[in-house]
């Protein structure tokens, strides 16, 4: 079986999209979304030199999130490798503490 909505997920991959795209995309398909609505403390984190996801797109997708933060992560691609997950998980305690807040 495939996903439903892998027409959309493949637009991610796209040179010039955007997330309004990805979720007009979404939407088409009868998917409900609203970005703004994700209210919730977020923390994206992206790899500087990721070709899957690439750095722009994380930055729109974030700016469309109220409480959202991104940590682009320098030298990381798309896949976390075992000496960047200190550095990780240092990010992810770093949030969780400044939510406690």
């Amino acid at each position: 079986e495939t996903y439903p909505h892998k027409d959309a997920v493949e637009l991610v991959l796209e040179p010039d999209t955007t997330p309004q795209l990805v979720l007009d995309r979404l939407r088409e398909r009868g998917a409900i979304i609203n970005r703004f609505e994700i209210t919730t403390p977020t923390l994206a984190i992206a790899g500087q030199r990721d070709w899957y996801v690439r750095p722009a797109l994380s930055r729109r997708t974030v700016y469309a999130m109220p409480r959202a933060r991104l940590e682009i992560i320098p030298g990381m691609g798309h896949v976390i490798t075992p000496a960047l997950a200190p550095l990780l998980v240092e990010k992810v305690c770093d949030f969780i503490a400044r939510q406690e807040k």
